[in-house]
This record gives structure tokens, C-alpha cells and sequence, in this order.
């Protein structure tokens, strides 16, 4: 799921450490032809699990950040491992796009 200016809607992602993006779709049936946001890899200057509380945080959901210079992203989950497997994926993606 996906949550920016109070909205929360489900997202459809796709993380592309070749071609150095994070592609988010309003739905599955978007993808590949609708790009809803599009986040380059070396434009992500942070992408962190969010501990703290926020006052706009739904109980039992996790959250986790992407920042870039222009825009920071949230993201969440009712499923704590799905939002760890998108941050250490999304950290790993970077780091392999930086080292190609």
C-alpha cells in the first residue's frame, strides 16, 4: 500500500535493480504500460523502516520511507515482513545498481 497527502490506496510494485527503478501501479492490470510513480535508484537518498510513530499511522500497520531530493514516499503494510522485505530489497537494488 501506498500513502501520500492522507490517502491510503493499494499499489502494485515493481523493483528493477538492472534498469535501476521502483515502479508503483494503481493495479496489477497497469503494469507495465501505466506507471502511476517512478523512482529512479540514484535519485533514493533514503528508504528506511519508520519506527516512530506517526500520528497518520493506522494500527497494525508498518510503514517504511523512500526519500529523494524531491518527494519522500510512504509506504505500508498490515505484514511486518513484506515491509522489511521491500526495505532490504530496495537497499539491495540500490547498492547493485551503484556497483554496475
Amino acid at each position: 500500500m501506498h500513502g501520500t497527502r492522507l490517502s491510503n490506496y493499494p499499489r502494485y510494485m515493481y523493483l528493477n535493480p538492472i534498469e535501476g527503478v521502483v515502479i508503483s501501479y494503481k493495479t496489477a492490470n497497469k503494469f507495465p504500460h501505466q506507471p502511476h510513480n517512478i523512482i529512479n535508484l540514484n535519485d533514493i537518498t533514503t528508504i528506511e523502516f519508520m519506527k516512530d510513530v506517526r500520528w497518520y499511522f493506522t494500527r497494525g500497520c508498518y510503514y517504511f520511507s523512500v526519500k529523494t531530493e524531491s518527494k519522500t514516499l510512504v509506504f505500508f503494510d498490515d505484514n511486518l515482513d513484506v515491509v522489511n522485505f521491500w526495505v532490504t530489497q530496495i537497499s539491495k537494488a540500490k547498492a547493485f545498481y551503484t556497483w554496475l
